[in-house]
């Protein structure tokens, strides 16, 4: 969860001026919430929209390009309410594939 407003608050700056890049979900609507992936500048990156509408959890994912060419997909999740058979039916669509690596605020 970021609490950040936009994608040109005070902290992104911040974050950018150390030589990092984000890419960043935010809630345009409510306080708080919101996702992002925080990453080194020199690396290659590309924001994915995941195909599936999830209703238990907000996200951001990125593709990371190793120095091999191989991808690799960051999902960083947020979740908020109670714990549903929804949000580990919506985790495990999201596992289904390989090279991902599902991280966040999950509050389990």
């Amino acid at each position: 969860e970021t609490w950040l407003f936009s994608q040109n608050s005070p902290i992104t700056s911040t974050i950018k001026s150390h030589g990092y890049m984000i890419i960043h979900n935010y809630r345009s609507n409510q306080r708080g919430g919101g996702t992002a992936v925080i990453y080194k500048s020199c690396l290659k990156a590309q924001e994915l929209r995941l195909n599936s509408d999830f209703s238990s959890f907000e996200s951001t994912c990125v593709s990371f390009l190793s120095n091999r060419n191989k991808k690799v997909v960051f999902i960083v999740l947020y979740r908020t309410g109670t714990l549903s058979k929804v949000f580990f039916r919506e985790v495990d669509d999201l596992l289904s594939s390989d090279d991902v690596v599902v991280t966040g605020d999950l509050n389990i």
